[in-house]
């Protein structure tokens, strides 16, 4: 193959992020994949871990020529020798030993934000598919009763970087109280506590009850929590709800299945239908299951692997 043209971008979402590559043969999308990043350490990483992404996916296709394209001037000049590369060695040196692999030298070219909207959505696409896998396990795992597994779950998220909202830990909670659980509410709770997603008044009178339940209503840590109560936001009635409103997540815990109807960018379907197809027909199953959960899990596993999840839309090489 003579030349093709890569698009790459990257983004950070809380403690995680995703890396979005698009490879173009003479205007007309060839490969377009994304993969989930566990704990990035900055946006600019995750610029990198995209370039790096999608030169590997470039390698498949042997072209003599491989133009990229970014839209991070940092990434751009420091792979130019414009820039210098301080913190960022460790994936300067990897995208520039695979820059060099090929015949001739990937030349990385700054463009705007508007010029890489298919990448940026990829990117993007990753962080929301791999949050909306963990939250339909959790919530499949829990509608089984399998609140221990689904704790384990949602602590590999969290290990993962993956932001679950509150109503996620919410949904699980409850769950406790009403299988009387009370050690693993706590212990939820906990989690909760220590995230982004943060407790409010509800949550904190959950856990409250649970030390009741244990005959434990002194001590040090009842009373912050008591007090707590009293400051925290009044309790929200409307659960278990996912919170966030994107592509992937958009109806999980109504009808667990996925949603495009608002997708922002419709060219990148077929690698959203990809990862839909791997899950499989949500609404076949119509109750969650364990085996649902494995199945998301494993969907979720995929995705953040090194080659993550790619698709060939031209069989051009």
């Amino acid at each position: 193959m003579r030349h093709l043209d890569l698009y790459f971008d990257g983004c950070l979402r809380g403690k995680g992020g995703g890396a979005g590559a698009v490879l173009l043969s003479d205007g007309d999308v060839l490969w377009q994949g994304s993969r989930y990043l566990q704990r990035v350490p900055s946006s600019v990483a995750s610029e990198y871990e995209a370039l790096i992404f999608g030169l590997q996916a470039a390698q498949e296709f042997k072209p003599y020529q491989l133009h990229v394209y970014g839209d991070c001037r940092l990434v751009a000049e420091q792979m130019n020798g414009s820039s210098s590369v301080r913190k960022m060695g460790k994936f300067h040196k990897r995208a520039q030993d695979l820059s060099l692999s090929f015949p001739a030298e990937a030349i990385v070219q700054h463009i705007p934000r508007s010029e890489n909207v298919m990448a940026d959505s990829l990117a993007r696409a990753a962080v929301d598919a791999v949050e909306a896998l963990y939250t339909s396990s959790c919530m499949a795992l829990a509608e089984d009763a399998c609140l221990d597994r689904a704790f384990r779950v949602l602590c590999d998220a969290q290990n993962k970087g993956v932001l679950l909202s509150r109503d996620v830990y919410a949904g699980l909670i409850f769950k406790c109280e009403e299988a009387h659980e009370m050690d693993l509410l706590i212990a939820l709770f906990a989690e909760a506590d220590a995230s982004r997603a943060g407790v409010d008044r509800e949550l904190i009178l959950a856990v409250l009850r649970a030390f009741e339940a244990k005959g434990q209503r002194s001590g040090k840590l009842i009373a912050d929590l008591k007090r707590r109560s009293r400051r925290a936001e009044s309790p929200r009635r409307q659960l278990p709800s996912t919170g966030r409103t994107g592509p992937f997540l958009r109806g999980v815990e109504a009808t667990n299945r996925w949603s495009w109807s608002e997708f922002s960018d419709p060219a990148i379907q077929p690698w959203c239908a990809e990862v839909c197809r791997r899950v499989g027909s949500m609404s076949a199953t119509g109750t969650a299951s364990q085996a649902r959960a494995d199945v998301l899990q494993r969907v979720a596993r995929e995705l953040t692997t090194l080659n993550g999840i790619g698709i060939l839309l031209n069989d051009l090489a």
